[in-house]
């Protein structure tokens, strides 16, 4: 209650760059802060199902005792969440931001780097565990997800249930949009090609990463959040990731018919989650389906936003930075 009367409460503008100068300001604020106050780090794992692989992070320490967990969503770099850092700044935490296995500069496990590619689902969930063993000394925890780091954060959520103070899971990707197949047929096809030994060949319909043609006024989003990130993507290709895998799909299908099938009722950890309402990417109903069976969770929908509400309009962003904010109030 006290953190959705803050919400409420909150009317001005938190962000610490804003779209008016966003280019300007990433440039010479965002990245020289990141440089400047945090360390890209790697760590070799060693838990059995990601034995020998490295997880990419980035690790802002700034002396508290609280630490915020950032988990990205598919395709995405660590590097996407600098202006949250940056947002965070003056907030009483240290931040992890996680560049998932198979991506970022995580391990990758086909030729192609730009193939959405994992051989299952919970080698996600067994490194951000392992990577956490080595940060314990914190007085308490909270959690940031963006879609498929978001239902990794409610997967984390059931298998260390006492472990996060408090969870902010934007478009948790429950059930993916597989247009213009049903779940059933793309799970049924994606199964079929890892069975006939192409499951690294892309998911059909999918391919490299594409740039947009032209960035317009009717695109979900800020078009300058989103053009500032592929401009920095061109400077760094080996950050570019494509469209997924067969195998990829077939394991996240699996993975999230199975969690669904869970007592979700175990989670403890106050979760807010964010309806993307225009959200094309991941289907929006079940979201409030999977947020009522859960003890302490609250919906919030954001009516014009697109998949990623961190990387929308300032009006719209901003809605997701106040309650962001609360967690530290």
């Amino acid at each position: 209650m006290k953190a959705f009367l803050f919400l409420l409460l909150m009317s001005f503008n938190l962000f610490a760059i804003s779209e008016k100068n966003f280019e300007l300001d990433f440039k010479e604020k965002v990245i020289p802060y990141v440089e400047k106050n945090s360390a890209q780090k790697f760590i070799k794992l060693k838990f059995l199902m990601n034995k020998g692989e490295m997880l990419s992070y980035r690790y802002f320490n700034k002396g508290h005792n609280v630490l915020t967990v950032v988990l990205p969503g598919r395709a995405e770099s660590k590097e996407r969440y600098y202006e949250l850092a940056y947002d965070l700044k003056d907030q009483p935490t240290d931040i992890l931001v996680i560049d998932h296995l198979g991506q970022g500069l995580s391990q990758r496990y086909v030729e192609d780097i730009q193939k959405g590619h994992i051989t299952d689902f919970d080698k996600y969930t067994s490194s951000i565990r392992e990577l956490l063993s080595h940060y314990q000394n914190y007085q308490s925890y909270e959690l940031i997800g963006h879609s498929m780091g978001a239902f990794l954060g409610f997967k984390l959520l059931l298998e260390k249930p006492h472990f996060f103070s408090e969870a902010v899971l934007f478009a948790p990707m429950f059930d993916i949009q597989t247009d213009p197949y049903s779940k059933w047929q793309a799970r049924a096809i994606a199964k079929a090609l890892v069975y006939t030994g192409v499951g690294s060949f892309y998911a059909p319909g999918r391919g490299p990463y594409l740039r947009p043609s032209e960035y317009h006024s009717g695109m979900r989003g800020s078009i300058k959040r989103l053009k500032n990130y592929d401009d920095y993507l061109e400077n760094f290709p080996m950050l570019k990731i494509g469209g997924p895998t067969a195998r990829w799909v077939y394991e996240s299908i699996k993975s999230m018919d199975s969690f669904l099938e869970r007592d979700l009722e175990t989670i403890e950890t106050p979760i807010t989650i964010f309806r993307s309402l225009a959200d094309e990417t991941v289907k929006v109903p079940i979201q409030k389906e999977v947020c009522e069976r859960v003890q302490k969770c609250q919906l919030i929908d954001i009516e014009r936003s697109g998949h990623n509400l961190l990387q929308e309009k300032d009006e719209l962003r901003d809605q997701a930075m106040n309650r962001i904010y609360s967690l530290f109030k």
